[in-house]
């Protein structure tokens, strides 16, 4: 992405480390993109990561037909995630468990400052503006729980959890 298509984050880390918590949100909070997805949008993500400035784990890359001939032969192996490095160090996984729903996890671990959380808020408002749709993040498991994200109406980065009482 050239330098000056690079936005600041509108998260700032010391408004946002207890949701990195993993003992309050889970090792591994759940990602989506919100409403429906179809295989074009999925392509369209896959695209987005493969020609992007982010460093992806693994050779081979697949195409969102491919994924879903995957998902649609019963004999064939659950595609493995495609591990993005949003930030060094710091991994957003992309699961393709079906084409009408694009879900990714991240290891709030590996999230210590605001150099991993630029890098993560540029990833998901990149995703957000190629779809045209809202992509959150939600503890471990939850997928009614939107923490933050990247809201496609006010094309930027919000909070939406309630600050953790202990910090």
């Amino acid at each position: 992405m050239p330098a000056e298509d690079r936005r600041v984050s509108t998260l700032r880390w010391d408004d946002v480390r207890d949701l990195f918590d993993a003992d309050v949100v889970g090792a591994l909070p759940d990602g989506w993109v919100e409403g429906g997805v179809t295989v074009d949008d999925w392509q369209t993500v896959l695209d987005l990561v493969r020609t992007g400035p982010w460093r992806v784990d693994g050779d081979a890359f697949p195409t969102a037909a491919g994924l879903a001939a995957r998902l649609a032969d019963p004999e064939a192996e659950s595609p493995p995630p495609i591990r993005v490095e949003v930030a060094p160090a710091a991994w957003v996984h992309l699961w393709f468990f079906m084409p009408t729903a694009i879900d990714f996890d991240l290891d709030a671990r590996a999230f210590r400052g605001q150099e991993e959380l630029d890098g993560l808020c540029d990833f998901l408002r990149a995703v957000g503006r190629a779809l045209g749709r809202s992509v959150w993040v939600g503890a471990e498991g939850s997928t009614d729980d939107r923490m933050y994200g990247y809201d496609v109406t006010l094309d930027g980065m919000v909070r939406r959890a309630e600050p953790a009482p202990w910090w």
